[in-house]
């Protein structure tokens, strides 16, 4: 018999399978709930591409971890939706959504490919990367085509370039520099997370079955409003148009689609996608004031995440991902 050569997985190849099955597995669910009352033709294309791409994606994580005997995450199954509960998002919004699950599973793909050792992981990271590639692409032409994606700014074309004076990082106390071209990038895409996140907090604070679930998405709308408005004014203080309204609002239905577990866990992860692109952001920006603003704004959102995750736990909803042994407990366990 021929002996089995592959290598172990390593930590990080553990860590980020996992990391993708369970991001995965959530948007299986919500795939599944939009597919099933979806009205426009195009998006239903997307929405379908996705959800097959993403059963895809859940039976190759699972064929590796299974090989290399890991036990089956919990994940999220059919328990956590109801396909006939009246609609919860327009189909505008189930492509937004789209949108934002490509580039929370982009950056992540990317970065466990390079920290991937094994040929098998790898391939897997380079497909996914592929799927979600496409995936984008799809839901921009969709909102290219119906006039619905909103752009960034424009900037004037600069006839020569120029070299950077004393006064270029500005000061925490004004009178800066008008934005450069990535910092306002890094400040539209921040806003636009933001609106993205109202979204779907508002929609989840109209159907969540806990009261206390209610009240932390009601408090991650206001958090977000906050947010939108410093991210504007910022656009705005440069002489830079940003986009009003977020053309996608949730429907009136108080009938929970999803699960408690399932909303909630979504909330953290987008709050945590965009901590990242905080991080990003400041690390972009080469103006004193803009990193003072990314300090204070990653403060605030790193509560609401620390809250969420403690509600998570607390109500006995967190999976706990594979991790090294506490050598302690096994040191002191009462043999």
């Amino acid at each position: 018999m021929e002996r089995d050569v592959t290598p172990r997985l390593t930590c990080a190849e553990v860590g980020f399978l996992w990391d993708h099955y369970m991001g995965n597995s959530l948007n299986i669910g919500m795939l599944k709930v939009f597919l099933a009352k979806v009205e426009d033709r195009e998006a239903e294309m997307v929405l379908r591409y996705g959800y097959e791409a993403a059963l895809k994606i859940d039976a190759a994580i699972l064929a590796i971890l299974t090989k290399a005997g890991y036990p089956r995450p919990q994940g999220f199954t059919d328990a956590d939706v109801d396909t006939a509960a009246p609609r919860l998002f327009e189909d505008t919004g189930c492509l937004y959504y789209v949108k934002r699950m490509v580039k929370l599973a982009l950056p992540g793909a990317a970065e466990a490919l390079v920290n991937s050792q094994r040929q098998d992981v790898r391939a897997f990271f380079s497909m996914s990367a592929r799927l979600g590639e496409e995936l984008d692409n799809r839901a921009t032409h969709v909102l290219l085509t119906k006039g619905l994606l909103v752009r960034p700014p424009y900037l004037p074309v600069q006839k020569e370039t120029k070299t950077a004076r004393e006064e270029f990082m500005g000061s925490v106390l004004g009178g800066n520099r008008p934005l450069l071209a990535i910092e306002a990038a890094h400040v539209f895409g921040n806003m636009m997370n933001n609106l993205f996140g109202n979204h779907v907090v508002a929609a989840f604070s109209q159907v969540a079955r806990a009261k206390e679930l209610r009240e932390y998405f009601y408090r991650g709308m206001e958090i977000a409003n906050k947010h939108i408005k410093v991210f504007t004014d910022t656009l705005h203080d440069s002489g830079l148009k940003a986009p009003s309204t977020w053309d996608a609002m949730p429907t009136l239905s108080k009938t929970p689609p999803f699960s408690d577990r399932l909303m909630l866990t979504l909330v953290t992860g987008v709050t945590a996608m965009g901590l990242g692109h905080y991080g990003l952001g400041l690390a972009a920006s080469m103006r004193q004031d803009l990193a003072a603003m990314y300090a204070r704004l990653m403060t605030e959102a790193g509560m609401y995440l620390t809250d969420g995750t403690a509600l998570l736990i607390k109500s006995g909803w967190l999976e706990e991902p594979p991790g090294a042994p506490d050598q302690a407990a096994l040191a002191l366990a009462e043999r």
